[in-house]
């Protein structure tokens, strides 16, 4: 019996070839095909074993096998066809590779906590007779190894993000250039990255650390009149009343009103001695 239970079949080309066939004659064609497969690819060339793998008695097999016979190999008392015998082959293969694999995935597991195990398979792996094996497992170090890239030619970074990190727009798009000269330009293995978004994200970071504080704006402190002419003029222009030179205004309150003890303006100065009137 065939150790590959499954037969690939192809439609499209087994349609081609067996258009002229009747219905009788596709259902033989397949049922030899099919037991030919469960027996590695051949079978008695007799007409009664055939007939009877053909679900059909002996008469009916007399006036089809012709044209059923014609797909396949007669010699040496056997049949054969030969591209079922080419996917027998490649299904042998592919059956063996995944025992092999699976075997080897098994003994990893075993093996994980016993370090003079794991040495013994070593030293076994390296002098086997049996290179296929070893192949196998090269192949299933290599694809656990998680390996990255270098960037993308349709990488877009992402800009909302480097806002939200702090940057204006206009920065976020000087940055995401930037970003994209410098890791072009890095040679081998420093230009080559697992995550470029979580690369960008930490090139965000970085960014808005060296962007320099604001500092909010403090109001510039008014200068006060540093003389009572001075305070009499701006008290007089507030209320509407022209303007007149300081020394008048000063004239007008006296030299020394509107001052303290210590020669500084005092508040006295906002009391003038008149009003507007309308």
């Amino acid at each position: 019996m065939s150790r590959t239970p499954f037969m690939q079949l192809y439609v499209s080309d087994y349609l081609g070839d067996t258009m002229h066939l009747t219905t009788e004659q596709h259902g033989a064609y397949l049922l030899i095909l099919m037991t030919m497969w469960r027996h590695n690819g051949s079978l008695p060339n007799d007409d009664a074993k055939l007939a009877r793998i053909a679900r059909v008695n002996a008469k009916r097999w007399h006036l089809i096998k012709d044209d059923v016979l014609a797909f396949f190999i007669c010699e040496n008392g056997q049949i054969t066809q030969k591209r079922l015998n080419e996917e027998l082959q490649k299904a042998v293969s592919i059956s063996q590779k995944r025992k092999t694999s699976g075997s080897l995935g098994g003994l990893a597991k075993s093996l994980k906590n016993n370090d003079q195990a794991l040495a013994s398979a070593k030293q076994t792996l390296k002098h086997s007779q049996k290179p296929d094996t070893i192949k196998v497992k090269e192949t299933l170090s290599s694809v656990s190894q998680k390996r990255g890239s270098r960037l993308p030619a349709d990488f877009m970074p992402d800009l909302e993000f480097a806002m939200s990190e702090g940057l204006t727009a206009l920065q976020a798009e000087r940055e995401a250039a930037q970003f994209r000269d410098y890791w072009i330009q890095q040679p081998g293995q420093k230009g080559v990255k697992l995550d470029w978004s979580a690369t960008w994200r930490s090139w965000c970071r970085r960014a808005a650390e060296r962007k320099p504080p604001q500092h909010a704006a403090y109001p510039q402190k008014q200068n006060k009149p540093r003389t009572v002419g001075e305070a009499a003029v701006e008290r007089i222009k507030e209320n509407g009343l022209g303007n007149v030179r300081p020394e008048f205004a000063e004239a007008l309150f006296g030299r020394n009103r509107g001052r303290n003890q210590h020669g500084a303006v005092t508040a006295e100065i906002l009391t003038l001695p008149y009003e507007r009137h309308g």
